[in-house]
């Protein structure tokens, strides 16, 4: 697991979307990086963010995994230090261990941008360093030039 601040000691991401959504149930803070797709944080100056995540009202089981893996393509903005935006072409889970967590690490990494697709893996790990979930989603990028 990388070394990056306690949820506590992070910014909180402000909401990025118009009206109710399944994002309003979702805390995120940003512990390296920037957000891609709202602007917020600094950029790295890599092809890397790591967020703290956490849905509140719901056990981080396998289809809460799933959603909060969801949110590596907003690395995209990082990698290129502007807002970003794409669609998802296809998403892969693998689920590791089940551990009981507050907070999920996704430690997210761009691994390709060209031709108008781009490629991402998330490592998620829980509070106290164990590995849940691995995941590798690919997008049709946009606004990159």
């Amino acid at each position: 697991m990388p070394s990056v601040p306690r949820p506590d000691d992070c910014d909180t991401m402000p909401s990025h979307h118009e009206g109710e959504s399944l994002h309003d149930h979702v805390d995120i803070r940003i512990a390296r990086g920037m957000f891609g797709f709202s602007g917020a944080g600094e950029p790295s100056g890599d092809n890397t963010t790591q967020l703290w995540a956490r849905m509140p009202a719901v056990q981080h089981d396998a289809g809460a995994l799933a959603i909060l893996a969801d949110y590596m393509p907003s690395s995209l903005g990082n990698a290129f230090g502007q807002l970003m935006s794409c669609t998802s072409i296809d998403n892969t889970i693998r689920i590791a261990e089940r551990a009981d967590s507050e907070w999920v690490l996704c430690d997210n990494h761009i691994e390709y941008v060209g031709n108008g697709f781009g490629y991402g893996v998330v490592n998620m790990w829980n509070e106290d360093g164990s590995l849940l979930a691995t995941a590798s989603q690919s997008m049709i990028v946009r606004n990159w030039d």
